[in-house]
């Protein structure tokens, strides 16, 4: 709760709720608007550092155009899996990750260029005193 943050936030950022459950969770889902936004938030890379740290699932979507969506994975997702079952029942390890390339075809290069440009020491936050103690 952003309006209350500075009682729920504990002594560092790693016992705030949001932290707390990310380290328990199996992974996360990062949405990239056509700007890339979430790159320049301290929570975000917060969010980034912990899914790391904890070797969390970790996928990021974007849309390539309105209302088509595309989703950058670190292994094959379940639709992957799902279609490479169906295709090619005695290959499925083999064709999931055919089939997980070939969807990741489509997602924007550049988007990807930034991330790994992205400086986080410089990300912003809502108030100052988050900045500071992310």
């Amino acid at each position: 709760n952003q309006s209350v943050l500075e009682e729920e936030l504990g002594v560092t950022p790693l016992d705030s709720p949001f932290a707390m459950a990310l380290q328990i969770s199996d992974g996360a889902l990062v949405v990239m608007d056509s700007e890339a936004m979430t790159l320049g938030r301290a929570w975000c890379a917060l969010e980034n550092a912990i899914v790391s740290r904890n070797q969390l699932q970790y996928a990021i979507a974007t849309a390539r155009a309105p209302g088509e969506a595309v989703v950058l994975t670190l292994s094959p997702a379940p639709a992957d899996i799902t279609k490479a079952e169906e295709e090619v029942p005695a290959e499925v390890i083999r064709f999931s990750v055919l089939n997980q390339s070939e969807r990741q075809d489509e997602f924007p290069s550049w988007l990807l260029t930034k991330a790994m440009e992205t400086d986080f020491s410089k990300a912003q936050a809502s108030k100052d005193s988050d900045k500071r103690m992310i």
